[in-house]
């Protein structure tokens, strides 16, 4: 459906660019929208790269562990292992 939408636009126009949004805990939890560990989300990224996705945001902002900024300071190192599953 995504390469319908890019061959439909205008050849004067910027490219489409697809981002896909990932939760380490999501604002709300619904049936496809769930609180991922480190692993589930390297299998969503390396997915989404299979798929041509262009941009994987993950997401942190929601998550109660994430209490202290020394739990932030530690975000980097936690989710080091999605930069591969990203390659």
């Amino acid at each position: 459906m995504f390469d319908k939408l890019k061959e439909m636009r205008p050849a004067d126009r910027k490219p489409l660019e697809l981002y896909r949004r990932l939760f380490t805990t999501p604002p709300v939890e619904v049936a496809n929208l769930r609180a991922l560990g480190v692993d589930q989300l390297c299998e969503d990224v390396a997915r989404s790269r299979e798929a041509g996705v262009d941009t994987v945001i993950i997401d942190t902002n929601f998550d109660p562990a994430l209490d202290t900024p020394e739990r932030w300071a530690e975000v980097p190192r936690t989710l080091a292992p999605l930069l591969e599953a990203a390659a």
